[in-house]
């Protein structure tokens, strides 16, 4: 049985309740990898200027902020880590986007879950203007 890693579970540890739960499910079923939590003010700025975020701190979800006191998104990647698998990670975004439901459902979690290979939610990934696929948030 899979399970995280001291990195993982720390990252993991810098989360919202409801992603720490639907990781700790998914990674029962589908081995992975936390990559990111919180991001402080100059994580957040490096990660605009690389292109790897449309926005600039304190705007993410992965900020705290005076409304957040942890992360409301985390980054994950299967494990072994794949960070060019475009194939493993959609197969991992189906995993973790089920188990949320899944969970949302029952009332183990009060958030659904946005994954960012599918920002509008419409389960078209063509008409993505920026692919995010580690990346999965709670919706407010």
């Amino acid at each position: 049985m899979a399970y995280f890693g001291k990195r993982s579970s720390s990252t993991l540890a810098t989360c919202h309740e409801d992603l720490r739960v639907t990781m700790e499910a998914v990674v029962l079923i589908r081995d992975c990898s936390i990559i990111c939590g919180i991001r402080t003010k100059k994580e957040q700025d490096a990660a605009f200027d690389l292109g790897n975020s449309k926005v600039k701190w304190p705007s993410s979800k992965h900020n705290i902020t005076a409304q957040r006191s942890v992360s409301h998104a985390v980054d994950i990647v299967p494990w072994p880590e794949q960070y060019t698998d475009r194939i493993a990670m959609i197969y991992l975004a189906g995993v973790v986007l089920g188990v949320a439901e899944t969970l949302y459902r029952k009332g183990t979690i009060n958030h659904k879950i946005r994954w960012g290979g599918d920002w509008d939610m419409d389960r078209n990934m063509k008409n993505n203007k920026f692919d995010d696929l580690w990346h999965f948030e709670l919706i407010d």
